[in-house]
């Protein structure tokens, strides 16, 4: 009993504890705010290149087509 109540008053060490805790807080708020970044990002970039697979398909009007272009073709909008 005594040496439970030596060790409750004793306060050697717990500022070491205390530091380590929020050590450990701190590195799981940085890998779960790395991670959820990482998945923005990922989203972000499928979206802009779906929009460039959208914005340059055939048929869109902003496709290239070198052959019509070559074949003097005259439509407005062939050769862009």
């Amino acid at each position: 009993m005594k040496t439970l109540k030596r060790l409750a008053r004793c306060r050697r060490g717990t500022t070491a504890v205390e530091y380590g805790l929020l050590s450990s807080m701190l590195a799981l708020g940085l890998l779960l705010g790395v991670g959820e970044a990482a998945r923005s990002l990922d989203r972000s970039l499928e979206q802009l290149a779906s929009a460039f697979d959208q914005a340059f398909a055939p048929g869109t009007g902003t496709h290239i087509d070198p052959s019509r272009c070559e074949a003097g073709e005259s439509t407005p909008g062939a050769c862009r």
